[in-house]
Parts: structure tokens; sequence; C-alpha cells
């Protein structure tokens, strides 16, 4: 079964900051292809402005990322625009997210998105989503 997946920065600025918390533990599951990682232009705009600038992700595990990311993810066009997060920057996530069929859309921020599931996107914490992969596979 083939689990697709939004991730905002944050974890991802977590998980490259970290190596040994779980948005770390995140990170290898997508690169032990557990789940497919989708992206669209605007998601890949903030990734690299905010992994490349960021004081605590090394320069060089933020390259390594990236590359990864345009090698095996998979880059999802926006089709529908929404106005429907606290924090309207959140927005292309969810859009994203819709327009991929992603089941989940993992985040530090769940606040600022309005429901814990918008249309088949279930919106979740790295721990919850970890736990499905877990039962998955182990």
């Amino acid at each position: 079964m083939i689990i697709k997946t939004v991730v905002d920065t944050n974890i991802l600025v977590s998980g490259l900051g970290n190596p040994s918390g779980a948005p770390a533990k995140l990170l290898v599951r997508w690169s032990d292809a557990q789940f497919v990682l989708l992206f669209s232009e605007p998601i890949l705009e903030e990734y690299s402005r905010i992994l490349l600038n960021h004081p605590k992700v090394p320069r060089e595990k933020a390259g390594a990322f990236l590359k990864e990311l345009a090698e095996v993810a998979q880059n999802v066009p926006i089709l529908e625009t929404l106005n429907v997060c606290k924090d309207p920057s959140d927005n292309v996530f969810l859009e994203t997210a819709i327009d991929g069929n992603a089941e989940y859309l993992v985040t530090k921020n769940i606040k600022h998105f309005p429901f814990k599931r918008y249309q088949q996107v279930e919106i979740v914490r790295v721990s919850k989503f970890l736990s499905r992969l877990e039962k998955e596979f182990g």
C-alpha cells in the first residue's frame, strides 16, 4: 500500500537538525520508501529557503535532503486554492495534500489547521504518523 504524505517544513527542520528525535525517524522511514513524500513548487521553495538558511540545520544535510527530494519525491501541481488555515502560509500544504490525494499531512502546528481531517487528508503529529508506519512496516 502506498501512503502518500505531505510533511510540513517544521518537521524537516527538526529531523535534519536533531538526528535522535521522532522527525529524524520519519526521514529514515521516508528514505526506506515506507511512504511517498509529496511536494509542490511553493513547498519546494519554502523547504529550500528555510532548510538552507536555518541555523540548526547543517547545510550539507539540507542539500542532501533537497537532492533526494528532487529524485524520489512526487511533485504535485496545485489545482485548488484554499483559504482555511489560521496561518495563510500553511494553505499550500493542505492544497498539495488534497491535489496529490495524500492520506496524511504531518505537522507540529496542528492548531494552524482547521480540522483533524480535511477532505481525505488526516492532519497529524509525527508520533501518530510513525505509529501508522510501525503498524504497516514494523
